[in-house]
Order: C-alpha cells, then sequence, then structure tokens
C-alpha cells in the first residue's frame, strides 16, 4: 500500500504539471525525455520554457524510479 499510494502523489503532481504546463508540450517533452522523437509542438502550442523543462524532468525521473520500485 505505501508504493501505491507514493505512486499516486507522484501520479497528482504530474497531472497537474501536464494541466499547468501545457498537456501537449509537457507529454511531447517527457517521451523525449524517454527517448522518442516525435517533434515539437504545432500551432497554436508552444515548446517547454527551460524553467518548464527541468520541472518536467524532475517529475518524469520521480515517477520512473517510483515505478522501479
Amino acid at each position: 500500500m505505501p508504493k501505491a499510494q507514493a505512486l499516486q502523489y507522484t501520479l497528482n503532481d504530474f497531472i497537474e504539471t501536464l494541466v499547468g504546463q501545457g498537456i501537449f508540450s509537457t507529454t511531447k517533452y517527457c517521451m523525449e525525455l524517454q527517448g522518442l522523437e516525435i517533434g515539437p509542438c504545432k500551432k497554436p502550442f508552444e515548446g517547454l520554457i527551460s524553467e518548464k523543462r527541468e520541472m518536467s524532468k524532475q517529475l518524469s525521473t520521480r515517477l520512473r524510479a517510483i515505478s522501479r520500485v
């Protein structure tokens, strides 16, 4: 149960980040971190600025670490 709860909290943070930073651009960036080159967002959506990239990267790393335990 503690593992499931930790994973749920991390997923909640991840979803809040997706919504707050832009679902498409954040999803594309996280997929890029996984090695999937899918290209930039098309207009009217924009890519992530460096501050948002760092936050997305940290959350993605946390999610991967918890899911492996």
